[in-house]
């Protein structure tokens, strides 16, 4: 999606939002937070700024309880050792 001249932003976040910025794969990424997990306050972030964003791709373990208000157009990214979590609202996917 880079490539093809899209702005990427990043949110980092636990139980709190601890990072946004944006994409840039020159730089070297610096993790921020680690342990629980609340998807609210990057949806929270979204829906705050709906103009800057055209959809949201979530990374996740889905492991947290589901968001309120979360916009239609999400994409939940599970990592491969996730348990399905078939109450988050938009498409899901799992990495093989």
């Amino acid at each position: 999606m880079y490539k093809t001249g899209h702005k990427i932003t990043v949110a980092q976040c636990d139980t709190k939002l601890n990072s946004v910025k944006e994409f840039n794969p020159r730089k070297d990424w610096e993790i921020h937070g680690r342990g629980g997990t609340s998807f609210q306050p990057v949806v929270d972030h979204f829906n705050e700024n709906k103009g800057q964003y055209t959809a949201l791709i979530y990374l996740t373990d889905g492991e947290a309880y589901s968001p309120e208000d979360c916009p239609n157009n999400t994409l939940w990214v599970l990592s491969s050792i996730s348990d399905m979590n078939d109450e988050l609202p938009g498409q899901v996917i799992k990495l093989n």
